[in-house]
């Protein structure tokens, strides 16, 4: 308080109160500059926050952290003569492998997200190939190697799995390739060491 006045600035809320009197406006300018500067408070600790992880060299978005996938689990790009990693292998060999076993039908080896009405798998599936069954339907590839196979196996909460166990011809996974609907009618499972 000077000269009997008192200046209240509260972020954007700026009122002149006389010695003891307080007139109408004052109590709610005075709460409004409260909420401002509280907001403003929390946009700096936001801001702060944001530079802390940006100035952390191991939480930069795209930066593989070793397992193909970056701070937030988003998966990364990689350099394009970079060795395969073991699952993109096993992934490769897999299809090779369904491939040879279908005697000169190929496996299509683009993702498509695929799903069906009641999926227990939020945000459909993606297989990681399929091949043409001779009717307009398709069969979906899943190539698993190492843990990822007793996973799917063992675990009651495996929604790839009951995924998977839904799919019939008359409950087919639906998505599009290429402008061609796409009907996943069977799913088979493959395993390599």
């Amino acid at each position: 308080i000077a000269g009997g006045v008192a200046t209240i600035v509260g972020g954007g809320g700026l009122e002149l109160v006389t010695a003891g009197v307080a007139t109408p406006i004052a109590v709610p300018a005075v709460i409004a500059g409260g909420a401002v500067a509280a907001g403003g408070a929390g946009m700096v600790g936001h801001g702060i926050n944001r530079w802390m992880n940006e100035a952390d060299p191991d939480r930069q978005p795209g930066l593989d952290r070793g397992d193909g996938r970056d701070y937030k689990g988003n998966f990364t790009s990689r350099d394009p003569d970079a060795p395969p990693r073991d699952y993109e292998q096993a992934e490769k060999d897999g299809l090779d492998r369904v491939e040879e076993d279908l005697g000169g039908i190929e496996v299509i080896r683009d993702k498509v997200n695929v799903q069906y009405d009641g999926s227990p798998q939020k945000g459909g599936r993606y297989y990681d190939g399929y091949y043409p069954n001779g009717d307009g339907t398709f069969t979906g590839i899943e190539v698993k190697s190492g843990g990822a196979w007793n996973k799917y196996h063992n675990s009651e909460a495996d929604t790839q799995r009951a995924f998977d166990d839904g799919v019939s011809p008359a409950n087919p996974a639906v998505g599009v390739h290429n402008d061609e609907l796409i009907r996943i009618t069977r799913v088979v499972l493959v395993q390599v060491d």
